[in-house]
């Protein structure tokens, strides 16, 4: 019985049809009738997450920044990063002149970068060419997201100095190679966890975190047991870890489908519910 589903549910919602979010938003309240429990997990910081959901959903049960920090009415768990390592990273994008985000308890930091509109502008004309309208679209994308980070001339002294806790990095950068470079950097050290959700950028966090570390909270504070977690992953390759370490795994891909298509029922008690169908997609080894 699935007892708790996680997901970047504020993902789902930026990347579907304003119809298909009524869609979603109705069966998630549904499904958080039969005591299921929600739990969001993304790259946002938790406050950003918050602040899309409430548009369509009642309550998400819990909060998780990539596994880093998580936030519940009674749980509220961090998993800072270390400094040296972190250093290490921040020495590596000042000498390659490479921008960078650090995602702290209470904020987002980052370094002056007098060509940040440049990096933007060339990421957003590779990706889209000549279409002037989507490259607007993107380069205003950018700002927004850039809008609440606190930029300060040296970020390390400014760390100190505050005492800040990091939760994670982001390195952003248009070019693949200079990405290339910071993956092979990154995987010389041994106190980091790092991945990419698109080409032009790293998110990296201390080595002890990640989606596990929310699903680790799900299982000491909630006695949730891991074959009761649907977790909803980004690709084949993080299905199969959580394969193997006992959670129902689902491709983001799959689940959005339901939304779209509206043609499953919700009953989480029958077998053709948007649960039933997905743990025999699970059972059975498709999607």
């Amino acid at each position: 019985m699935i007892k708790a589903i996680v997901c970047s549910f504020d993902n789902l919602f930026l990347r579907v049809s304003d119809d298909e979010k009524q869609i979603m938003a109705r069966q998630l309240g549904e499904i958080r009738k039969e005591s299921i429990k929600l739990v969001n997990v993304s790259g946002r910081t938790i406050e950003q997450s918050r602040e899309i959901l409430s548009r369509y959903v009642d309550e998400i049960d819990l909060y998780g920044l990539n596994g880093a920090q998580t936030e519940e009415n009674r749980y509220n768990i961090s998993s800072f990063f270390k400094k040296a390592p972190l250093y290490k990273i921040l020495d590596e994008c000042d000498r390659k002149n490479v921008y960078y985000r650090i995602y702290c308890e209470d904020g987002i930091v980052s370094k002056e970068l007098n060509n940040l509109y440049n990096i933007i502008t060339e990421y957003a004309t590779r990706q889209q060419g000549s279409d002037i309208q989507k490259i607007e679209r993107i380069v205003h994308f950018y700002e927004v997201l850039y809008k609440g980070t606190h930029l300060c001339p040296d970020v390390i002294r400014h760390l100190e100095e505050k005492n800040i806790n990091v939760v994670k990095l982001e390195i952003v950068d248009p070019n693949p190679p200079v990405i290339n470079h910071f993956s092979k950097f990154l995987s010389a050290m041994q106190d980091v966890n790092y991945f990419s959700a698109c080409d032009n950028n790293l998110e990296v966090m201390d080595s002890h975190t990640g989606k596990e570390g929310v699903l680790e909270l799900l299982r000491e504070h909630y006695a949730i047991k891991n074959n009761e977690v649907l977790s909803i992953a980004q690709d084949d390759g993080e299905r199969r870890l959580l394969w193997q370490s006992g959670y129902k795994g689902c491709l983001i891909k799959d689940f959005q489908k339901f939304w779209q298509e509206e043609i499953f029922p919700v009953d989480c008690s029958k077998d053709d519910s948007i649960i039933g169908i997905l743990e025999k997609v699970n059972k059975e080894g498709k999607g």
